[in-house]
């Protein structure tokens, strides 16, 4: 059925084991006439495997390389920045989002030097852009957030944190701002 018999490489191990033990209560076992011999002159080992020896390291370049036709993964700053304002501010995905497409010139409406109240751009429900002749309303939510923080990171030359901390300040004044005409 294939494979090798390994039971006669133990053939010595056995019969030592055997005789040792009595197997068969009062009768006494004759040992085999090859067993004085094997005892003296064991059998080669011929199943074991031995490993040859490397003189050199190998070669990296030799290796086929892995993932090669797998897409690289695409990083950007602006989900790290998201998810950092998501994970402090989790009530802001409960507010109604449309988003539509707009002509791709955004950047021009908008100043982020000036901060995070921009002109034409109420603080609530997230970055819209609506394409109805009637009305011109650009929306914030963390777009902006992410733009201030990332206008601060880049032209004011601060940290991550730190640029965070200012926008969130920004934000939070803006929206307890909101919650106070709201109410009046």
């Amino acid at each position: 059925m294939g494979g090798r018999q390994i039971r006669p490489a133990r053939v010595l191990q056995t019969v030592t084991e055997e005789l040792n033990h009595n197997v068969l209560g009062g009768k006494s076992i004759p040992t085999p006439p090859w067993y004085n011999i094997m005892q003296s002159v064991p059998p080669a080992e011929t199943l074991v495997r031995t490993v040859t020896p490397r003189h050199r390291a190998p070669n990296e370049k030799a290796t086929k390389p892995k993932n090669m036709y797998r897409p690289q993964k695409i990083f950007y700053i602006e989900d790290k920045l998201r998810t950092t304002f998501y994970k402090d501010h989790p009530w802001e995905l409960a507010r109604p989002r449309v988003i539509l497409e707009s002509d791709g010139k955004d950047y021009q409406h908008c100043d982020w030097s000036k901060g995070l109240r921009q002109p034409n751009i109420p603080l609530t429900g997230e970055w819209q852009v609506s394409l109805d002749w009637w009305s011109d309303g650009i929306k914030l939510t963390f777009y902006s957030v992410v733009q201030r923080q990332l206008w601060l990171m880049k032209n004011e030359k601060l940290r991550m944190h730190k640029a965070y901390d200012i926008t969130r300040r920004e934000i939070d004044r803006l929206r307890q701002e909101e919650e106070i005409e709201r109410r009046v």
